[in-house]
Order: C-alpha cells, then sequence, then structure tokens
C-alpha cells in the first residue's frame, strides 16, 4: 500500500507540474525586448540612442501621449540594468508648489519642471538581478499609462 501510495504521489505530482506553464524569460533592460513589449501592448517604439550614447526608446500610447524609455546602469552603452519611463509636456503654466502636491499625494511618478521650464514627470523601473516577469513589467507599462493620462489632467485642469 505504501508503494501505491508513493507511485500515486509521484503521478500526481507530475500531472500537476505538466499542468503549470513554463514561463517566458523575464524582461531586462534589453531595449529590443522593451520595444517589443511595448508594440504588444499597443504603443509605438523606435529604438535610438540618448545623447551619451546609451540606448532610449521613444514610445508613445497615441498622438497625445509620447514618452521616452532611458536606459541606465549601462556598461559601454550596453548592458543596462534600469530603465525610466519619462514624460515632459509643453503649453502648461504649471508651477513647482504644485507639482510639490503631485508628489506629496500620488504614489507613483516623481514630477518636476525640467531645464527647460516645462513639467515632467518620470518613474524608475528596476531590472537588475534578472529582471522581472513580462507580467509584472506590463503591470508597470499599465501603471505608467495610468501615471501620464493623470498627470496631464492635474497639470492642465
Amino acid at each position: 500500500m505504501k508503494l501505491y501510495r508513493a507511485f500515486a504521489g509521484l503521478a500526481l505530482a507530475a500531472v500537476a507540474a505538466a499542468a503549470v506553464p513554463v514561463s517566458a524569460a523575464n524582461v531586462t533592460a534589453d531595449p529590443q525586448a522593451i520595444a517589443t513589449l511595448l508594440k504588444a501592448q499597443g504603443a509605438e517604439a523606435t529604438i535610438g540612442k540618448d545623447t551619451k550614447g546609451d540606448p532610449k526608446i521613444d514610445a508613445s500610447f497615441g498622438e497625445n501621449e509620447l514618452f521616452t524609455v532611458y536606459f541606465y546602469g549601462c556598461t559601454n552603452n550596453a548592458n543596462c540594468d534600469n530603465v525610466q519611463l519619462y514624460a515632459g509636456y509643453t503649453e502648461s503654466s504649471v508651477d513647482g508648489s504644485k507639482l510639490i502636491e503631485w508628489n506629496r499625494t500620488r504614489r507613483y511618478g516623481r514630477a518636476y519642471i525640467d531645464e527647460t521650464g516645462d513639467p515632467a514627470v518620470e518613474m524608475d523601473v528596476s531590472l537588475r538581478e534578472g529582471g522581472m516577469s513580462t507580467e509584472l513589467f506590463v503591470d508597470n507599462l499599465e501603471t505608467w499609462h495610468e501615471v501620464m493620462n493623470a498627470f496631464s489632467d492635474f497639470i492642465y485642469e
């Protein structure tokens, strides 16, 4: 009887293991992989380079939802380990004190006045230590999209 139970337990474990889908590789700070994921989420994405030669992606969720993915922690302009999602806005009269309110009352999206005097919002995503699951990265993209929409409403109200 013990042998039968042991065999039955092994058989159940094998069936359970077969039922669990093989998970895709984690998302790392690979520009091509991130551009592909952005496109899969309905965004447009074009890979380029920033002023230091590190990769960047110019992206948009729509005509008025432009943003950039900057890559950080790079070695020789490759093998990066972090990304930053950034959106800058023009034609807004919002001032720094209003952005302080945003930063005080919002959990995601750090806001500030950029070097050209325009409001900007950004969100960092760490992809160190092997990255994160595709599902979690997509969740971060969805959060970013919500941040962009909320920030736009906030600064243009």
